[in-house]
């Protein structure tokens, strides 16, 4: 099977084969032909989306990593997905990654499903414990510790990076499931800043880092037609008063003056209770007006293995 762009002023042309697993680059004023070897994981990416009826875009990005030696192609699709007109809302809340991810699906009044995903606990124990402290080892000139610090921080980047893939995935499966839009709490930015400004600044930032999720979850849902939208849903409010609510052990938060407790990360799901019909509404015109989907550009890279 090929696949061809002819990407404009760039003058190069990008030929796909996921026969033989390689893109050949051609440049018309030179008399080569570059050949970048795909891997497994990339050809099933590839077919994955052409079996989701979406075209190979005319935009491949074509560059060189002149520190590896390397040429590197992107390529991206093109899918105008059926728009969902949405039944439900998916009520994601995202503060820390190392507090999970929680969600609810609801319909006017009631809660439909409820739950959490949360970071492997490897994870989490790499984070608080075996990385600080080697990297203070390392500050102390301890090299074998500055070793093993690099390489269980490659190993926890690599946790947490599938941690957020395979969260946005069943997301937008339950999304597309319930028939229901994609609603997020907007994180308060500053406040994230000032926690990234204290103590571990490496690993803790990580953990922190949410923009990444609410990113492949924002895109991932327009890839599917998802409507998918951020609102303000407060976590320190009380849904039912707008007191100011107390927090007490275990993150849990009470109103002195209604009585209304909850799991800190559980009150944006009653404030989209509150607000469900607005906030319907807003969604559903989204998903009314919305014009065709913008092409989705989560490359497929790959190393180029010989030149001829």
């Amino acid at each position: 099977m090929y696949l061809g762009a002819d990407v404009g002023q760039n003058k190069y042309e990008v030929y796909v084969d996921l026969d033989r697993r390689r893109v050949a680059v051609r440049i018309p004023t030179l008399p080569y032909t570059y050949i970048v070897q795909l891997g497994e994981k990339e050809v099933k990416w590839i077919r994955m989306r052409l079996e989701e009826g979406a075209e190979f875009a005319n935009a491949a990005l074509v560059w060189v990593d002149f520190k590896r030696c390397t040429l590197n192609v992107a390529l991206p699709f093109r899918r105008e997905p059926p728009k969902l007109q949405p039944r439900r809302l998916l009520v994601v809340d995202v503060n820390a990654l190392y507090n999970g991810v929680a969600y609810a699906v609801l319909e006017e009044g009631p809660v439909v499903k409820t739950g959490r995903f949360v970071v492997p606990s490897k994870a989490i124990h790499l984070a608080k414990r075996a990385i600080p402290q080697l990297q203070r080892a390392c500050a102390k000139g301890k090299r074998h510790a500055c070793r093993d610090a690099k390489r269980l921080q490659s190993k926890f980047y690599k946790i947490l990076r599938e941690f957020q893939i395979q969260t946005v995935k069943r997301l937008v499966g339950i999304a597309l499931r319930k028939q229901a839009a994609v609603v997020v709490d907007a994180p308060d930015w500053d406040s994230l800043k000032e926690l990234k400004e204290e103590g571990n600044l490496g690993v803790k930032k990580q953990l922190l880092n949410v923009g990444r999720l609410l990113k492949r979850l924002k895109h991932l849902a327009e890839w599917y037609g998802v409507p998918y939208a951020e609102e303000r849903l407060y976590s320190t409010v009380c849904p039912w008063c707008d007191a100011k609510l107390n927090e007490l052990n275990d993150r849990r938060m009470r109103c002195l003056q209604c009585g209304f407790e909850e799991e800190r990360d559980v009150v944006p799901i009653h404030w989209a209770q509150r607000r469900y019909r607005e906030i319907m509404s807003k969604v559903a015109a989204q998903a009314t007006t919305a014009s065709s989907q913008t092409p989705s550009f989560s490359p497929v890279c790959a190393v180029a293995s010989a030149v001829s």
